[in-house]
């Protein structure tokens, strides 16, 4: 593969590693955030909160202008605005809603990769190769995330300021917004004689069998996510001091988390790649049903990876590790399937409603019905009204056993969806052979109308 092949996916690989650490950097330098705009816990999740929802009502949009426009220039007016906004925030002194405003437009940056960037990388790749940049793109979730943790902290105790763990990922974008100035404009357009509005297109999108699976799969695999990012190092602390081993507690860290995240992502996507090539190659299914099968086997690893953290740190950490890397299989390979049996003048479109669905009902929703849930299990196990750690701990126990239900019936939705895969595939290709043909039918018929009357 040539020099000008490699470059746009190293551009939008690690582009979208920027978007996600600047996503997670933020909770790196909490503490002191906390302390110096005077939070509550409340105004901590409200920040995560506004952020999502930022994203997932821009992503339908930015899907849709990169559909009609160039989809070069969108990501790079995306990667712009949170560029632009990030920095800002970083030099917010007082004001918490400038604050949480400036933190969530920085979501239209994530907005734009996730919508955009995968209908882009199948404008410059051909089948053959897609599979792979689709991989090698989706590692950066899993490095963003775990790099996010580690580099927000460090900066901030490098330079002395908390606000500096908000900046430095800010400064690397800006060689990402000049590389991508630089990438060729490969867009495809396909011709169709059917109309061409985004009405039309979303029924088009909302009408195909297997990409409503896929994103009710996608959904229930988000819904696990929001929690296990965000109540996992609570649950292993809380595990940790009823093992009454406080050291370990102080040994505990976003290091270890964030570099657990890194080695399970990688591992995961590589695999569900290699599993991808070749298994698809000879079995038009292949692809739903190795999604279904991770988030089957993902969840026993996930709730005894909870369970075994009162009894042994090494066994927890195993467990969850495999647990995360079965989920991971999913992320490459459910893009592949989206890609194939969508219109290429549609995919920007169907990668926006995809994230919107997704964040919606999943990572937007989960985490705060997560704590619900705990907080429920928790009062039922106190008998007296007393709290107690081990109650709580039992509490999210059962919520995880509840996410864990969600886990399996997303492999479900999966398993279905391999019954739909293949027609739904050879759809796309008979209206990409047939359209050309019906505009040059409908323009011959034009012409010879005009010579009658001439």
């Amino acid at each position: 593969m040539t020099s000008s092949k490699k470059l746009p996916i190293v551009v939008l690989f690690f582009g979208n590693l920027l978007t996600y650490m600047n996503r997670f950097a933020i909770t790196g330098v909490l503490g002191d955030l906390e302390l110096h705009l005077e939070l509550k816990e409340d105004d901590i999740g409200l920040m995560q909160t506004f952020y999502i929802v930022v994203m997932i009502f821009g992503s339908p949009p930015i899907g849709y202008f990169g559909d009609k426009f160039s989809k070069k220039w969108v990501l790079t007016s995306t990667t712009l605005l949170w560029i632009i906004t990030s920095a800002v925030a970083s030099f917010v002194c007082h004001s918490f809603w400038i604050f949480v405003s400036l933190r969530a437009l920085s979501g239209v940056g994530e907005a734009g990769f996730i919508a955009v960037a995968p209908a882009l990388i199948s404008d410059y790749y051909d089948v053959p190769d897609r599979h792979k940049m689709l991989a090698i793109f989706y590692l950066a979730y899993p490095f963003g995330a775990g790099l996010g943790y580690i580099v927000g902290g460090e900066a901030a105790n490098k330079f002395g300021n908390w606000r500096w763990g908000m900046r430095i990922v800010p400064c690397f974008g800006v060689l990402i917004l000049v590389m991508l100035c630089f990438l060729k404009n490969n867009q495809i357009k396909v011709k169709t004689a059917l109309p061409s509005n985004w009405r039309h297109n979303l029924g088009m999108i909302l009408k195909n069998k297997t990409f409503m699976l896929t994103m009710v799969g996608c959904t229930c695999m988000a819904y696990i996510a929001g929690p296990s990012g965000w109540w996992t190092p609570k649950i292993i602390s809380l595990g940790l001091q009823l093992q009454q081993k406080a050291a370990h507690t102080t040994k505990y860290s976003l290091v270890v988390f964030g570099m657990l995240v890194i080695l399970s992502g990688i591992l995961g996507i590589l695999f569900g790649y290699i599993l991808s090539k070749y298994l698809g190659a000879k079995f038009v299914r292949a692809d739903p049903i190795m999604c279904g099968v991770g988030m089957l086997m993902s969840a026993p690893f996930i709730a005894s990876s909870f369970y075994l953290v009162l009894y042994s740190t090494t066994l927890c950490y195993l467990m969850g590790f495999m647990g995360f890397t079965m989920l991971n299989l999913q992320p490459a390979v459910v893009s592949s399937i989206i890609l194939s049996v969508i219109s290429p003048n549609n995919r920007g479109l169907a990668q926006g409603v995809l994230l919107f669905f997704c964040h919606t009902f999943g990572d937007c929703i989960s985490p705060y019905i997560f704590g619900l849930t705990t907080q429920y299990f928790r009062l039922l196990f106190e008998i007296k009204g007393e709290f107690t750690y081990i109650n709580q701990f039992n509490g999210f126990l059962c919520s995880i056993f509840m996410l864990c239900m969600v886990d399996v019936l997303g492999g479900v939705m999966f398993f279905i969806c391999s019954l739909y895969i293949k027609q739904d595939r050879e759809q796309v290709n008979i209206d990409q052979i047939k359209a050309p043909q019906e505009v040059t039918i409908k323009e011959n018929k034009v012409e010879e109308d005009i010579l009658h009357l001439t």
